[in-house]
């Protein structure tokens, strides 16, 4: 598990046909006024070998 910072900006995606970049915590939650600065990433290691792999990432808010 390990959170980056990103940069802030709210970007058209024709496929989905909405804007995309906005606070997402998943579920029913709708925080779409804020856009999100922050990913948390949740990735499987290999102990072994030298792989990672993205299994969940949510789009938040820093916290201080």
């Amino acid at each position: 598990m390990d959170a980056m910072s990103i940069r802030e900006q709210s970007t058209w995606d024709s496929s989905l046909g909405r804007f995309v970049g906005y606070v997402d915590y998943g579920g029913s939650m709708d925080n779409s006024d804020k856009l999100a600065s922050e990913a948390l990433v949740f990735m499987a290691v290999g102990l072994s070998g030298r792989w990672k792999l993205p299994i969940a990432f949510c789009f938040s808010l820093q916290t201080t």
